[in-house]
């Protein structure tokens, strides 16, 4: 699919685009991030709000393997650098960008920004110096700031190095990233790996298409941004949140609860014994993980007499339950009166 924001034929006489589809952003996610992302032939006739600056890396990185250029994507004008905190909108993006270079370099502003500053490092190392203090951040860290803080961060080596990055502000941007798990500046590990790079270089692709939808979307992308980051930081930190050994489990039983689920393949899941998951499971839940089993079927099958006009015994096989006396036991004892009688009691 060629999507472009030029009239007919103008991207053809001035430009080529390779990254227009979304089909084309996740193909890149699944090669080697070190291969060239979407590289694009562009000149001076972009809209002037969403002035791209490409910047070529240094060439070939160790072992060989091609870099990504640098890219810089401003809501305003890059000399502005659009810093700016706007109170007025939910959510807006700035701007964005990856930085890919081998060369050692240091970055430092001593009042900080106007705006909130995500920096997802996603290939070397780093030092992030906070007040006395160095930190030294790798691969899958997340370095955050929030609006005033004065950051200061530097490469000292000739490593293979990149690291994605996004300035937003509005009135939602402060309890989206507390939402998420970040309500401080500071450094959280994520872990390497998801599917990060490929939500930055969706949120790039609103900046290049500038149409009428692209501030709508690119702070859609910038949520995906944030909630896939908060997630990965929850499970990074599983060892000691008990919660998160329990989502590869959780996620299984929601697809799958009209299968049979045995405590000891889900607790082998998340690699726990069947007594410690059954522990953790009521603990976080509330219930078993046999009646949360239950619980799940039965609502599927309130939803199904509510929404459908299968028999009762096609819904009690739909949600597990080939014995439909069994069922229809199983649901008085849940709810008080057996199906038949609340599928009419929900019509009338």
């Amino acid at each position: 699919m060629q999507f472009s924001p030029f009239p007919p034929g103008a991207a053809a006489r001035h430009c080529v685009f390779y990254a227009d589809s979304v089909y084309y952003f996740r193909s890149l996610y699944n090669r080697s991030i070190r291969r060239a992302y979407g590289q694009i032939a562009c000149f001076h006739f972009f809209h002037p709000a969403a002035r791209r600056r490409l910047q070529e890396n240094s060439g070939r990185n160790h072992g060989g393997r091609i870099g990504m250029n640098s890219q810089s994507f401003y809501r305003a004008s890059a000399a502005q650098d659009s810093d700016e905190a706007i109170l007025s909108r939910h959510l807006v993006v700035n701007c964005a960008g990856v930085y890919a270079n081998n060369a050692p370099f240091t970055t430092q502003s001593k009042q900080g920004r106007q705006d909130f500053y995500l920096l997802f490092l996603d290939t070397g190392h780093m030092d992030v110096f906070f007040g006395g203090e160095t930190v030294r951040i790798a691969s899958g860290d997340l370095t955050v700031y929030y609006p005033g803080t004065p950051y200061h961060y530097a490469k000292t080596n000739a490593d293979a190095f990149a690291y994605y990055w996004a300035h937003f502000t509005g009135s939602g941007a402060c309890a989206l990233l507390s939402a998420c798990g970040f309500p401080q500046t500071g450094v959280y590990p994520t872990g390497a790996g998801g599917n990060v790079q490929m939500l930055f270089h969706l949120l790039f692709r609103d900046f290049i298409l500038h149409d009428g939808c692209w501030e709508i979307s690119a702070a859609a992308h910038l949520t995906d941004i944030a909630v896939s980051l908060g997630r990965r930081a929850r499970l990074a930190g599983a060892r000691k949140d008990p919660a998160a050994w329990l989502d590869a489990s959780l996620q299984y039983i929601n697809a799958h609860y009209a299968s049979e689920l045995s405590v000891a393949a889900l607790a082998e899941m998340c690699h726990l014994s069947a007594g410690r998951y059954c522990s953790v499971f009521k603990a976080e839940t509330g219930l078993s993980p046999q009646s949360y089993i239950v619980a799940l079927r039965l609502e599927n099958a309130r939803a199904l007499m509510l929404r459908t006009d299968l028999s009762l015994k096609q819904i009690a096989a739909a949600v597990g339950y080939e014995d439909a006396l069994y069922f229809s036991r199983l649901f008085k004892r849940h709810t008080g009166m057996p199906p038949s009688q609340y599928r009419r009691s929900q019509k009338m």
